[in-house]
């Protein structure tokens, strides 16, 4: 059992004594479940177990789309999709924004599934680089299916959701997002964009908005039907949401 602080509960030599450490963790309005290791000392930390409640109990979890993704995802503005790495998985997951003008003398920055910190540090990038100016600006963000995300390289979506939200963008088709963007307002590939890709093309979404691949990935992809849309720093951003 844990506390209400999230510690667990009894003497803390509990912890030292045993092998293993894990959380099954879950939010009651959906119907996902998470196996988390926090200690194990047979093998790593970083693997997460997904199940689903159904009538029957709890089953794995496997079609990432049913739960990460909400239908009709590219018919509103301020929605966009990027790819996370939990362990060794790779998930969709859809991230939403909302920005609408401030009533209230500060301006309200809300997240649910995003750490807040990494979503004000987004912002800062956007109104220095794209110079827009935010002060009067209530920004709120989530994530679909009530995820919880950390991955850097999703930072890209992020920027992206704010963006098309801002500008009031729909997007005709569901397109990718992937890239990390620096505080210089540069975006980084992950060296794993591969994968991230792959994931997206099981699913069907064949554009990817993404800074430049190898020419050999690039021709893999092309291959396979997948459009690339180039962009190196955020200050292009707009330009290339506007041209989706």
């Amino acid at each position: 059992h844990i506390t209400k602080n999230g510690s667990i509960a009894g003497p803390k030599v509990i912890e030292h004594i045993v092998d293993g450490v894990y959380y099954f963790e879950g939010d009651k309005q959906f119907n996902l479940r998470i196996v988390r290791a926090s200690k194990n000392r047979f093998g790593s930390t970083d693997e997460i177990a997904l199940f689903e409640m159904k009538e029957k109990g709890l089953v794995p979890f496997d079609n990432s789309k049913s739960l990460f993704l909400e239908e009709g995802q590219s018919e509103g503005a301020g929605s966009s999709i990027g790819c996370i790495k939990e362990g060794s998985r790779y998930m969709l997951v859809e991230i939403q924004a909302l920005a609408v003008d401030s009533n209230y003398g500060n301006p309200q920055r809300i997240s649910v599934g995003i750490d807040q910190k990494k979503n004000s540090i987004i912002l800062a990038i956007i109104e220095k680089n794209l110079h827009i100016e935010l002060g009067k600006v209530d920004v709120f963000f989530n994530v679909s299916g009530g995820f919880k995300i950390k991955d850097t390289f999703v930072d890209l979506a992020i920027a992206s959701s704010f963006l098309l939200s801002y500008m009031e963008i729909s997007l005709k088709t569901p397109v990718l997002f992937v890239g990390e963007v620096a505080l210089s307002g540069n975006i980084h590939m992950p060296s794993d964009a591969e994968r991230r890709i792959q994931e997206a093309n099981k699913l069907g979404i064949k554009k990817v908005v993404s800074p430049k691949l190898n020419r050999e990935q690039e021709s893999k992809f092309k291959g396979e039907g997948i459009e690339f849309i180039t962009v190196e720093k955020i200050s292009n951003l707009a330009n290339v949401l506007n041209n989706l």
